[in-house]
């Protein structure tokens, strides 16, 4: 008995390990989207009034996004995993919604309090589809850092819907072989849509539940892994083109796109299988819940921020940049230790309640079904 407590122990150290790196991951993810913002694609696209910072590799921030996928897809099969479809989707919008809510107010405040030459669909339309999630599913929000909150949202109605009928689970390897078909199918009738581009990064993260979390070694796991990173191979060869031909800069050749996959899916596997050596404590969680908001909070304050202060600010030692990252990290330290739990708490018992009434009423009507029959 004592031999089966201490192998519990462990892999329960093992596992809380694992999920520090991966928030740890999370901010530094969240980061190198920041310094690609700043440094790269803001100069790029004239929203940021400073020159490009020539640094290798800095071209390729974006896709920190994809890794985000691969964590998606590996979290939220841990999350749906026991779970009904009502449960799953109210755990989601409690999820998303404090920090939306926040970050949209941020920066519609700031873009409505004067004229700064910053314009990118703030208004009040885009900021009550941000702060209510479900309207990100078709139209984006307030900023444009949330498109791929729609496409993460997409994720999580698919799952959803999967779990109206089935226990997520228990058919896994089924699910991720429809969505890569469907991805075939899609590739193949050449849809390059930004939820296609990404769909096989979130696939990835789904098998990573099986071979990592669940450690379930199959073949048919394996097979389903390789084909997902060859897709994803050839997704981020092309997004990374269609993004460099966003900003006027030449493409790429092919090998980028295996280069890209393969280096996000190991930074991913690195994080996963050596949290314990990171030796992290819990407030490496911190960090993790900083990563939401910075993303979300980011890039149209930090825009604007930037060019006021190099409009008023003449003489400054340093690149204004560093000084809004600054800015950013301690507005995201804020509302994540702050402003957001007590919001979130109010999030949570509306949902608990809403969740009490849909069953009372779900109840209600089969009951009613079986009388009449």
């Amino acid at each position: 008995m004592k031999t089966l407590t201490r192998q519990d122990e462990r892999s329960s150290y093992r596992e809380r390990d694992r999920f520090l790196a991966i928030e740890l991951l999370r901010f530094l993810l969240a980061l190198i989207v920041v310094f690609y913002h700043y440094f790269f694609f803001g100069p790029l696209t004239h929203q940021i009034p400073l020159p490009v910072v020539s640094f290798p590799g800095l071209s390729l921030g974006i896709f920190a996004v994809a890794a985000f996928f691969i964590i998606s897809g590996f979290v939220i099969t841990i999350s749906a995993a026991k779970k009904n479809a009502l449960t799953f989707a109210t755990a989601r919008f409690v999820r998303l919604g404090p920090v939306l809510l926040l970050c949209s107010t941020i920066t519609f405040v700031t873009m409505h309090g004067g004229s700064w030459g910053v314009s990118h669909g703030v208004s009040v339309r885009n900021y009550l589809r941000s702060i209510f999630v479900l309207p990100l599913v078709r139209f984006g929000g307030i900023d444009p850092s949330l498109w791929s909150l729609t496409i993460e949202i997409r994720f999580y109605i698919i799952v959803a819907v999967l779990l109206l009928f089935l226990r997520v689970e228990k058919h896994i390897l089924s699910f991720c072989s429809a969505m890569l078909l469907f991805d075939c199918i899609c590739l193949l009738a050449g849809d390059f849509s930004p939820f296609r581009e990404y769909l096989p990064f979130f696939i990835i993260g789904t098998l990573l539940y099986v071979l990592v979390y669940e450690r379930h070694y199959s073949v048919y796991a394996c097979m389903l892994l390789l084909v997902s990173l060859a897709l994803s191979c050839i997704r981020s060869f092309h997004e990374y083109n269609r993004t460099l031909q966003w900003v006027n800069l030449p493409s790429v050749s092919w090998w980028y796109g295996p280069v890209i996959a393969i280096g996000v899916l190991g930074i991913v596997l690195v994080f996963m299988t050596s949290g314990s050596m990171l030796k992290l404590n819990k407030s490496v969680k911190i960090l993790g819940a900083m990563s939401y908001p910075l993303y979300v909070v980011h890039q149209l304050f930090g825009y604007w921020m930037t060019g006021l202060l190099v409009r008023h600010v003449k003489t400054m030692s340093i690149d204004p940049r560093w000084i809004v990252i600054l800015l950013v990290i301690a507005i995201s330290f804020l509302v994540a230790q702050f402003a957001e739990p007590p919001i979130a708490r109010l999030y949570r018992a509306a949902a608990v309640r809403l969740e009490y009434r849909i069953a009372a009423a779900i109840t209600h009507i089969r009951n009613r079904v079986m009388e009449s029959v």
